[in-house]
């Protein structure tokens, strides 16, 4: 109480009240020194009861907390618990309360941390405890209690720290009874200072020579005591900031490693560059018609998806840049898709790309993450439909009470997907559509598109809300805006000209934002010749479309140097290096490396000027907007832009060989690097597209280059480096673009970037610490090939491959960065021995196949695949990517069927373990054309048949152990009748034609395939029995007589042939398969004879002699798992084929 009422400076306080104060350091009570001869304020002494100077305060903290005090008397006693508790949230809330165990608010702390706590505390902590318990001023007393104590005897009368101890005892009583509480009142009053314990050894000797002290030696002893105990308590504190900064620096740093660590599994693609540039472009006051849109959804609507809708450079990615800067509470993650990179248009890189910034923001959210144990080869393996779920979905939920209300994923550009990029699978647009309702509904969605584009329409479940630029007069106030602010200013005179200029350029750039900032180049050049600017002239210089203003921004940029050249040779051939590169060149050193004609000294100077159409975006000139890039592609430009261009690629390519010469060559590979990234080099960029410029730059590079591009195209070292720096399988681009270039080697290129596809899926199987002989077991068991052909002739064999095959043999077995590379050759020596293609998009297991031809001949195949997608393929012998990727089942993609129209067009049907059938046109991109879901269960089996009176019909087999046939009329569809009678699910489902009269035939898993008619009388019409587990193949087709065959296979790896118009015991048994017969398909041989084919579970594809008992002819074995589907078709020239798919995610084309 004395230290604290020092403090607040009270009034007639006698010096010897605080001298004779008792001190606690270090455990130890020191003695009463006695009182002093004067009756003024000591300043400078140390209070009994604690206080900044001295330890007295963690003394009594420790008996305080526990609940006890002490008595003048001596005696202990205790507070009550309520006491106890209302004197708690007086304590100071400058320190964490510090009970006797250690613990505090702020968590757990040391032995060692609570003590410096409890010693360093303020006299603020003993002013709150006795205010808590007074209730009211406890100072009042004690002064008054001092004040009388003084006026009783100024020196004589007090003798020692008996009448101090008497005063201070009574003051302190006052304060006691004025609680108003209870027992303690009764109770005996605050300690005695004399009766804390013996007092300290120094003290003990030193306290005669004290009360011997001159009043100006009392003076000085109390300065100096005050002036160590401030120093004490200044190191104190000094401790305790230092602990308390060392605590949190040591909790930021856990949180930066765990997120390191999130990001090192999820691998995000940062969108913060695009995101700077973005709002770096944005010009006050514009779009603020936008700002109170987005504000009266976020407030008001029940949607979930906002649409903006604008044309190319209307301003869509600059306002949602700025939304993400001005609005943070909104905005809380962001995706900026790109044009010129493949992982910003991809749907996987965009989940995680999304769960990597919300990690940052909650740790909970990153905690989550890293506990689930997912790796990044996991992922890998993971469609974004997949990823959903396991890296936002859960997170969220998991993290709901530490979330704001409402928060919003920012996606941009989603009309920048380029249709070559990524596979359909991977489309965002698909991904939001199908699966975003799926997050918790605080998510709501802001997107940007083109107009036009039917995805939001579809996703009905977000409720979107669409809002459009373009043709809003706002929008066109704006553009007057900026040009009135940033385009004219200095050009045009203020006033009413500027405002008629403004409105002028307004018209000419048609609403285009960019086109604005290029106009003001453009009329500076005018006026650079000119003295007056005027609104009819700004009309009559700029185009009135956008590639016109680009070309006219452009072209004085590209010609040859003149004298006044205005951008020079070296930001020139940087220009049209970045125009021509398919992703962001490297700037700075990179730039110097990759582009001719740009040396090091240059490069700074050339990117500032080019800066206007490709800004420095993480460390590289990316384009700023797509319809510049697309003007060079598509714009025929001024004279001479076509052969500048070609000599750009020429360039890059004699700068890209060498380096990727010294790639192939180095020992060590420096770590993959996300593409676009801070990190990616000029070497990177050789890799990837070093030859595509070889191609491109056609006639401008040497003989001796474009065969040392071929060569590497087949080279093991740079396969290795190609598919370490990029390990998509989609990126193989460059293979498919070689093979367009080369059509000489189109055959062996596509069967390699098959080959690719496989082997490196079979890699990610294998354990990060492996020896050689392990991958090369693994290897043969992941992929391992054989094709034995039919006796009776020989297929062709591939020089160009089996050369490769021998290469990487040779090379890798004794070098450690090849061993994985070992996987092709099992896969080449397929293709190599004459397997025809291997086609490779879906991401999952190919579940089904069907072929058909449409009606000029064309051939078509149809894959369903466990990624809930089906592929369109056209030119299957080529290996080319599927003509079109069909979306919109939610499940794995089980049977396809197909039937003309009258028309001649063709439609798909499709059945899919989501219990619905859906109804396609197979040759357009649209989504179903209807879904029949009358099913209860997985739909397992399709098939078309002809009714009696010509129409078409469709029947469906499913788990529910129902068989629905449904009338076809155009694109309407009624269920007819539901055929009942298998006890378990129906598996499969086929049809024949007997005498004129449709029939039925189904197999299911109660080991029975039973005969229907499916026009007349709906119980069947006959039972064949033998199998002795689930029937899970079946086909019809006639013999050599034209008399109907039915051949079923079962689990048990066998395969019947029945007569099924006469029923019975089946004709014959094929046996050689070991495990499950998937599929059954028929053809008829190169020998004209009646042959059909099998997959199984056991890996093989055999064929058999369907009219010579099922004598088996060949035994294929390509796929290195279970072959799930099978499909006959004829080649071009006549000759069979068979087309088979298995969960290696692959379709192989056999000749057979």
């Amino acid at each position: 109480l004395a230290s604290a009422c020092r403090r607040r400076r009270a009034p007639g306080l006698p010096e010897r009240a605080l001298k004779g104060s008792a001190r606690y350091r270090g455990g130890l009570e020191e003695s009463w020194d006695g009182p002093s001869t004067r009756g003024e304020w000591n300043s400078g002494g140390a209070g009994w009861w604690g206080g900044s100077s001295s330890s007295t305060s963690g003394w009594w903290d420790e008996r305080w907390d526990e609940g006890w005090w002490k008595g003048g008397s001596g005696a202990w006693g205790k507070h009550s618990d309520t006491e106890r508790e209302a004197e708690r949230p007086g304590r100071s809330q400058n320190w964490h309360e510090s009970d006797v165990d250690g613990r505090s608010e702020g968590g757990s702390c040391t032995d060692g941390e609570s003590a410096v706590r409890s010693q360093g505390a303020s006299s603020d902590a003993a002013t709150g405890r006795v205010g808590a318990l007074q209730g009211r001023n406890p100072w009042k007393r004690f002064t008054d209690a001092a004040a009388k104590l003084s006026q009783e005897k100024t020196a004589g009368l007090m003798q020692g720290g008996d009448a101090v101890g008497s005063a201070a005892s009574d003051a302190g009583s006052s304060v006691r009874k004025g609680s108003g509480g209870g027992e303690s009142q009764d109770a005996a009053s605050l300690p005695h200072p004399t009766a804390m314990g013996e007092p300290h050894p120094r003290l003990r000797v030193n306290a005669p020579a004290a009360r011997q002290l001159s009043p100006g030696q009392s003076r000085h002893a109390a300065r100096v005591h005050a002036a160590e105990s401030q120093e004490e308590a200044a190191e104190r504190l000094k401790k305790l900031d230092a602990l308390r900064r060392k605590r949190a620096e040591d909790a930021k740093r856990e949180v930066e490693e765990q997120r390191r660590r999130v990001d090192e599994i999820l691998l995000p693609v940062s969108s913060d560059g695009y995101l700077e540039l973005a709002a770096s472009l944005y010009h006050p006051g514009t779009c603020g018609w936008l700002f109170k849109e987005v504000d009266r959804w976020w407030r008001d609507s029940e949607s979930r998806l906002f649409v903006l809708e604008g044309s190319a450079g209307f301003g869509k990615t600059t306002f949602l840049g700025a939304l993400c800067t001005s609005r943070p509470e909104i905005a809380r993650a962001s995706f900026f898709c790109r044009h010129d990179c493949s992982l910003r248009q991809d749907a996987r890189w965009l989940v995680r790309s999304l769960a990597s910034q919300l990690a940052h923001q909650w740790q909970k959210i990153s905690l989550h993450l890293e506990q689930t144990g997912i790796t990044s080869e996991e992922l890998e393996e993971m469609t974004a439909r997949v990823m959903l779920p396991e890296l936002l979905r859960e997170p969220l939920e998991v993290s709901a009470d530490e979330l704001p209300p409402k928060l919003a994923f920012v996606i941009d550009g989603l009309d920048e997907r380029e249709a070559s990029a990524v596979p359909a699978v991977h489309n965002i647009q698909r991904l939001i559509e199908l699966c975003f309702h799926e997050l918790p509904t605080r998510i709501v969605f802001i997107v940007s598109d083109r107009p036009g584009g039917q995805w939001a329409t579809r996703a009905n479940k977000l409720k979107p809300h669409v809002v459009s630029i373009d043709g809003s007069p706002r929008h066109d106030e704006d553009i007057e805006l900026f040009a009135r602010d940033v385009v004219l200013p200095g050009l045009v005179p203020s006033g009413q000209e500027l405002d008629a200029a403004a409105a002028a350029l307004r018209r000419r750039v048609g609403g285009h934002f960019l086109h604005a900032r290029l106009a003001r180049a453009i009329l500076a050049r005018w006026t650079g010749e000119r003295q007056r600017l005027t609104a009819a002239i700004v009309e009559g210089l700029l185009p009135d479309t956008a590639s016109g203003t680009i070309g006219a921004y452009l072209g004085p940029l590209l010609r040859e140097p003149e004298p006044g050249d205005m951008i020079g040779p070296s930001a020139r051939s940087l220009l049209l290096a970045a125009a021509v590169a398919p992703t962001p060149l490297p700037a700075g050193r990179g730039a110097a490396e990759l582009v001719e004609g740009c040396p090091a000294a240059a490069v700074p100077v050339s990117v500032a000027k080019v800066a206007q159409l490709f800004p420095v975006v993480d460390g590289h000139l990316a384009a700023v907007h797509q319809s510049v890039t697309d003007w060079f592609k598509k714009e025929r430009g001024p004279d001479g832009l076509q052969a500048a261009m070609l000599r750009a690629h020429a360039g890059l390519t004699r700068r890209c060989l060498p380096l990727l010469r010294a790639v192939c060559e180095a020992q060590r590979l420096c770590a993959p690097v996300p593409e676009g990234g801070p990190k990616h080099t000029a070497r990177h960029y050789a890799v990837k597209h070093g030859l595509l410029h070889t191609w491109a730059a056609q006639g401008e590079v040497s003989a001796e280059l474009q065969v040392e591009a071929q060569q590497l195209l087949f080279d093991a070292r740079y396969i290795r480096a190609r598919c370490h720096y990029f390990p998509q399988e989609y990126e193989a681009q460059e293979l498919e673009d070689a093979a367009r270039w080369l059509p000489q080697l189109a055959s062996p290129l596509r069967l390699l970037r098959s080959a690719l596809f496989v082997s490196i899926r079979a890699v990610r199987q294998l354990p990060k610490a492996h020896v050689p002989e392990q991958v090369w077991d693994r290897a043969q068991k992941a992929v391992i090939t054989r094709c034995t052909p039919p006796r009776t002739y020989q297929l062709p064999k591939n020089p160009t491959l089996s050369r490769l095959v021998a290469r990487i043999d040779e090379e890798c077995r004794g070098d450690e960065g090849l061993k994985w590379l070992l996987t092709l050759t099992p896969v080449l020596d397929a293709f190599s021995a004459g397997a025809a293609a291997m086609l490779a998009a879906h991401t999952q297991w190919v579940m089904a196949l069907h072929t058909y031809r449409l009606a000029d001949g064309a051939l078509r195949l149809v894959s369903g695949g466990g990624d809930c997608t089906i592929c369109v393929w056209a030119d299957v012998e080529q290996g080319l990517p599927p003509l079109r990727t069909l979306e919109g089942h939610s499940d794995h993609v089980r049977a396809l069927a197909s039937y003309a129209l009258p028309s001649g067009a063709r439609r798909l049907a499709s059945g899919c373990s989501d219990s619905t059938l859906r109804i396609w046109d197979p040759e357009s991109d649209g989504g179903a054309i209807a879904v029949l879901d009358k099913h209860t269960d997985w739909v397992r089996g399709l098939t078309v048949f002809t009714a009696a009176d010509g129409s078409t019909r469709l029947a469906s087999g499913s788990s529910d152990s129902t068989i629905k046939v449904w009338t076809v009329e155009g694109d309407s569809f009624s269920e007819v009748r539901t055929l009942e009678g298998h006890e378990r699910m129906v598996m499969k489902l086929a049809a024949y034609d007997s005498q004129g009269a449709p029939r039925l035939v189904s197999g299911a898993a109660d080991r029975t395939i039973r005969i229907w008619d499916p026009e007349g009388d709906p119980s069947m019409l006959r039972v064949l029995e033998g199998h002795k587990h689930w029937v899970t193949a079946l086909e019809t087709f006639a013999d050599s007589a034209g008399e109907p065959r039915l051949a079923s296979g079962c689990v048990d790896s066998t395969i019947f042939i029945w007569n099924p118009e006469t029923g019975g015991r089946p004709l014959y048994c094929c046996e050689g398969h070991t495990d499950w017969v998937c599929e059954i398909t028929s053809f008829v041989g190169a020998d004209g004879r009646k042959h059909f084919a099998s997959c199984s579970a056991d890996r093989t594809v055999r064929v058999w002699d369907a009219e010579r008992g099922g004598e088996s002819l060949a035994v294929l074995e390509g796929h290195g798992t279970w072959i799930r589907a099978l499909s006959s078709f004829s080649s071009a020239d006549g000759s069979p084929l068979l087309a088979s798919g298995a969960d290696d995610c692959t379709i192989r084309i056999w000749r057979v």
